[in-house]
């Protein structure tokens, strides 16, 4: 039995939500996988927490064992003191095989591109044990993949979909000598989409309960595209981050810095980039709508889920209506929303040591290389690119293939061929989404 940390909201024993999530396995440690472990202890009889071996994670794991497994979770702002605490871990492991196989909560706070290889690492004793999975962040079509592997596996647990993780959180960069290993969250979402594959009105109502001591509004949602297209980073990154001005900076050796949300030529953010944002949006509807989702309103949703600017700028009736709006004026609309965030709100703020929220924007690129003959680029937009193979591979096998068209991937292929550049990570691509097809077929077919 796990012993008990004082946690600021942790329910008493009499309450219904107590240890809902019976054992629960976290895979990802991350400061997304601690901080959610933080939140769902309470509703665990156990908890355990698991990486890949890497030399972060061991030096992780080190820390925590130093200190009786224990990480500490950290706030930036008084209002999200709920989120402050301490987390316990029964088990730390390393790797997926051998494992216990007495799981009931499996939780993936891992990059949806290994979903798949985290679930073939499960014993099959394991996974029919398992009575939920938690997604943290999907991609579009991910629980689509996830369903085709456990029906061919002959499991059924309730998958419960988060559309993206619910607040920004990082390592402390100043740690105690008490609590070494230390994650501190800085902002939360206005706004999470939850969708679950079985009703389950307790589970639930302690999630979104959780969540909204933080003023983290949850909706929930009967069909998965609709949750996974309410993340503002599938319309984003593709068009911001797989271009020629970005992709030659990410492989450039110069000193200088681009910022990946700023105007050119301090960033890609041009009024044709705008209107690539706009096309690569529409193609994603036109995908959820023929998987009987609710397509999104992309300027609330960036709204919502990022920095919000001033009804002085763009007022809200524009906001709401702005799916009905002809193409110009969503252009102009987008392109203003992008200026907005790059100003200081408050520039004779007396405060010199108080971060501005339009710091937002100064998001500098990682960088990629060409190493032993291939091309590699960093987590982002490498991840982005895989989506959107898979996507392409998903619209290419229906009738959406006449309808549908991400110009990020023909952008993306061109600047490779023109560059010069080794193609084994393009054929690569497209073999991992072929594979996503594969398990995703028997969920398509039902």
């Amino acid at each position: 039995m796990r012993k008990e940390l004082k946690v600021p909201f942790r329910l008493n024993r009499d309450s219904e939500f107590i240890m809902i999530l019976g054992n629960t396995l976290v895979v990802g440690a991350g400061p997304a996988g601690i901080q959610t472990s933080q939140i769902l202890a309470p509703f665990s009889q156990k908890i355990a927490l698991i990486s890949k071996s890497s030399h972060q994670w061991e030096n992780r794991k080190r820390l925590m064992r130093q200190h009786g497994n224990v990480a500490s979770c950290e706030v930036s702002k008084p209002q999200l003191a709920p989120l402050v605490g301490l987390i316990r871990f029964d088990e730390l492991y390393t790797d997926l095989s051998p494992l216990p196989s007495s799981w009931d909560t499996l939780v993936l706070a891992t990059p949806a591109h290994a979903y798949c290889d985290v679930l073939a690492s499960f014993s099959e004793l394991c996974l029919k044990n398992l009575k939920q999975i938690i997604l943290m962040s999907s991609m579009i079509g991910g629980c689509l993949i996830l369903k085709g592997i456990l029906k061919k596996k002959k499991v059924s647990p309730n998958i419960i979909l988060f559309s993206s993780y619910f607040a920004t959180s990082h390592f402390s960069s100043n740690p105690t000598t008490q609590h070494p290993l230390t994650v501190t969250t800085k902002t939360v979402k206005k706004r999470v989409y939850i969708y679950l594959s079985e009703p389950n009105d307790v589970l639930f109502n302690a999630l979104r309960n959780a969540l909204e001591k933080v003023n983290v509004q949850v909706v929930l949602f009967d069909n998965p595209f609709s949750v996974e297209g309410r993340n503002a980073a599938a319309y984003v990154h593709p068009a911001f981050l797989i271009n020629t001005f970005s992709l030659d900076h990410i492989l450039s050796n110069e000193d200088d810095t681009k910022y990946m949300y700023k105007l050119y030529p301090e960033g890609p953010i041009t009024m044709e980039l705008i209107k690539e944002l706009l096309h690569h949006w529409k193609s994603i509807s036109r995908l959820l709508e023929h998987y009987s989702a609710e397509p999104i309103n992309l300027l609330q949703l960036l709204n919502d889920e990022n920095l919000p600017v001033l009804e002085a700028t763009i007022p809200k009736d524009k906001i709401d209506s702005f799916n009905e709006l002809n193409e110009i004026e969503q252009e102009y609309l987008l392109y203003v929303r992008y200026s907005t965030i790059l100003i200081d709100p408050n520039p004779f703020s007396e405060s010199n040591t108080k971060k501005s929220t339009f710091e937002v924007s100064a998001k500098p690129y990682l960088k990629g290389k060409i190493r032993k003959g291939r091309l590699q680029l960093p987590r982002t937009p490498l991840e982005d690119l895989q989506t959107l193979y898979w996507l392409n591979h998903l619209v290419q096998q229906s009738s959406l293939v006449s309808s549908i068209s991400f110009q990020s991937i023909e952008v993306f292929e061109s600047w490779v061929k023109e560059r010069n550049l080794p193609t084994t990570l393009i054929q690569a691509l497209k073999q991992r989404a072929s594979e996503y097809y594969v398990h995703a077929t028997p969920s398509i077919s039902q």
